[in-house]
């Protein structure tokens, strides 16, 4: 699996919020042992380096009837996340807590615990990305991206 990050959001969160998505990806040795289709909740944390408990954290359960979850059958899946997962107006006020030499470092959990609920509460579906014309840029720049300078 691998993540997709918007810095400053896709269309619905743009420069409101960073938008995450978790990609499934083909393992052609290890996709025939596990079960399809995926539906163990999802858990991405953005970490504060100098405050554990000002961590940024939001979870989202499977759809799993899209093939997002599906057993993959090309390289990567589609993407599915969240498109308001993380505030910029709380990362902006803490950046010096949440950058460290030009890096940020978000963890992914799996709850392989707990299964999909029947009906899932509006604050942990996820969603498909907004903005397929960025899904595939790369950013040369991302060290100054991340840290917001400001020209005035």
């Amino acid at each position: 699996m691998c993540l997709r990050l918007f810095l400053n959001g896709d269309v619905k969160a743009r420069d409101s919020h960073m938008s995450l998505y978790l990609v499934l990806m083909r393992d052609r040795i290890n996709d025939v042992n596990l079960q399809w289709p995926f539906k163990f909740k999802v858990k991405f944390t953005l970490i504060n380096h100098l405050l554990s408990n000002n961590n940024q954290s939001v979870s989202f359960w499977p759809d799993i009837k899209s093939n997002c979850f599906q057993c993959p059958t090309s390289d990567m899946n589609i993407p599915y996340g969240k498109s308001k997962c993380f505030s910029l107006d709380v990362f902006k006020k803490y950046r010096d807590q949440y950058v460290r030499n030009n890096y940020i470092f978000i963890r992914v959990e799996i709850d392989f615990s707990t299964e999909r609920p029947v009906s899932v509460p509006i604050n942990e579906a996820g969603e498909l990305p907004n903005e397929e014309e960025y899904t595939d840029r790369m950013y040369d720049n991302l060290p100054h991206l991340l840290c917001f300078s400001d020209t005035t």
